[in-house]
């Protein structure tokens, strides 16, 4: 899920999510690489109402059994308790429970829906927040691209978001050797991407882990890509 085109003229556009939440849809039902299926893999772009989020989520875990990933990236809002909303195209500042999605509720509604493991990937400012809401059940991962009071970045010019980019790039193996086809945990793709973060002076990424989620693998180690010479 994303949100990258907004009515609110307070919102500037961010049209590195769409990318984003694309190449993340791909990349994790990729045949070889990723670990799920095309076919029950939901990507909701710009959803411009509670209602359109409640019915994509109603439908993507009426039947999970295994595993439930939810990724977001676009804007998030705190309310006057300091609570985490995530936006959408017709967020209004002034009246985000009505406007937004809040986070604690979306947790809870993720919790119950009865998945084995359930991994919940944000990509937003202020994203270490979610890890307050206690919404948390046995066997999940919540992965956040900044703290709690930290902004998200969105470098001009790049095609992705930073965090995204640096989450795909570990996907796919990222910069520590591995063995060919051997599977990356969760835990591995948290330390590879913070190790970006580090590196490039950007938001350290935040996690939190309950049960042995941390040791679900999403991905595994393909062979690079062909480059021209």
């Amino acid at each position: 899920m994303g949100t990258g085109q907004y009515e609110n003229a307070e919102l500037p556009q961010l049209p590195a999510v769409e990318a984003s939440v694309e190449a993340v849809a791909d990349t994790l039902t990729t045949p070889g690489l990723g670990g799920f299926d095309k076919d029950r893999c939901t990507v909701l772009l710009n959803a411009s109402d509670l209602t359109s989020v409640g019915s994509a989520l109603a439908d993507a875990t009426r039947s999970v059994h295994d595993v439930l990933l939810f990724y977001y990236s676009g804007y998030s809002l705190l309310d006057e308790d300091g609570d985490l909303y995530l936006t959408l195209s017709g967020t209004e500042y002034a009246s985000l429970y009505f406007t937004a999605v809040s986070f604690a509720r979306l947790a809870k509604e993720l919790a119950s829906a009865g998945a084995e493991h359930t991994v919940i990937i944000l990509d937003c400012s202020y994203a270490g927040r979610a890890l307050r809401t206690g919404a948390f059940g046995n066997n999940m991962y919540v992965l956040c691209a900044t703290g709690p009071t930290q902004l998200a970045l969105a470098p001009p010019g790049e095609r992705l978001t930073a965090f995204s980019g640096d989450f795909l790039y570990a996907l796919r193996g990222g910069l520590a050797p591995r063995e060919l086809d051997e599977a990356l945990p969760l835990e591995w793709i948290y330390a590879q991407v913070a190790r970006q973060a580090e590196t490039k002076g950007r938001p350290m990424p935040q996690r939190l882990s309950t049960g042995g989620t941390g040791q679900l693998a999403l991905t595994r180690v393909v062979p690079p890509e062909p480059t021209d010479t």
